[in-house]
C-alpha cells in the first residue's frame, strides 16, 4: 500500500476557486486542475526530502519495501 503523504497538512488559500452549489467541492476548471497538480508536486517533493532526512539521520531504520 503506499502511505505517501500520510499524516501530511497543508493550507493554503485559494480565493480564485469557485466552490460548487452545495460548498462542499470545487468546480472542476482549468485553475482547478493546476492547483491540484501545483500541490500534488508540491506534496512529492516535500514527501522525498523528508524521506532523505529520514534515511540519512537513521540510516538502519529504513522499512523494509525501501530496502533493494
Amino acid at each position: 500500500a503506499n502511505n505517501m503523504g500520510v499524516g501530511v497538512v497543508g493550507i493554503i488559500e485559494c480565493n480564485f476557486l469557485k466552490p460548487t452549489h452545495n460548498k462542499q467541492d470545487f468546480d472542476y476548471t482549468n485553475e482547478y486542475r493546476l492547483t491540484i497538480t501545483a500541490l500534488g508536486e508540491k506534496l512529492n517533493d516535500y514527501w522525498n526530502e523528508m524521506k532523505v532526512k529520514k534515511n540519512s539521520e537513521y540510516p538502519l531504520n529504513l522499512p523494509v519495501e525501501d530496502i533493494q
